[in-house]
């Protein structure tokens, strides 16, 4: 079994067939993002950012899962503790050291930052963190980062643009929904806590954008690659 990261960031053979138009839209997804916050200069070592942005995810979620406005020193503790837990599962983290408390810090204002957007974005809408996702063939079970009423999110806390393999991502879980409806999702959306800019497009108009067809077309074809004997080679 292989994760949706793994399937989205290889395979390039069948995503150039399945999405022939992808440089294209990727530069105009980007010159389309839009802004709901300043730049934020991320004042942590480039080696020490995925635990920052894991750090802000975790506080997000405790935030939206309370309802709470903010979060007391022992649940901020807490999260720091889970996210540095799962970072440092990953074979390349190395000897992962703890987060210190400028780093929880800088997670504060990025989780901040973030609920600001989906406060402001999503109003009245009602947020699932995590939302699951049944594996089918190679891919296992996997979730994504937040479904804000019908537009699922994944957040990227990268100091660069978007880029394709996000959309794939996104694309995936799609087609893994479709396969297992869990989700009315009707479109998809890139969110960068550090850029402050937002990219979302509706789910039959990214399809014909990347692949031009309709959306089921697209995630049946994802779901038949998924199931077939070239995706286990």
């Amino acid at each position: 079994m292989i994760s949706e990261h793994k399937l989205a960031s290889t395979y390039s053979s069948f995503w150039r067939v399945a999405l022939p138009f992808s440089d294209a839209f990727t530069r105009r997804m980007n010159l389309a993002t839009q802004a709901f916050a300043q730049y934020y200069e991320l004042d942590v070592a480039s080696d020490r950012a995925a635990l920052v942005s894991e750090m802000s995810f975790r506080l997000l979620g405790r935030i939206f899962r309370n309802a709470e406005a903010s979060l007391d020193r022992a649940a901020v503790d807490e999260s720091a503790q889970e996210a540095w837990s799962y970072i440092a599962r990953f074979p390349d983290s190395g000897l992962l050291p703890a987060p210190t408390a400028s780093e929880i810090a800088e997670a504060q204002v990025l989780s901040a930052r973030l609920n600001t957007f989906f406060r402001d974005e999503g109003a009245g809408e009602p947020l699932i963190v995590n939302p699951s996702f049944d594996g089918c063939g190679l891919v296992d079970n996997c979730a994504g980062d937040i479904l804000a009423g019908t537009t699922l999110y994944e957040i990227k806390n990268v100091d660069r643009n978007f880029r394709i393999v996000d959309v794939r991502q996104l694309i995936v879980y799609c087609a893994l929904n479709a396969e297992k409806p869990k989700y009315p999702i009707n479109s998809v959306g890139l969110v960068n806590g550090r850029s402050g800019r937002f990219y979302r497009i509706d789910l039959d108009l990214l399809a014909l954008d990347l692949a031009g067809s309709s959306a089921a077309d697209l995630f049946s074809e994802v779901v038949t690659f998924m199931s077939s004997e070239l995706a286990s080679r």
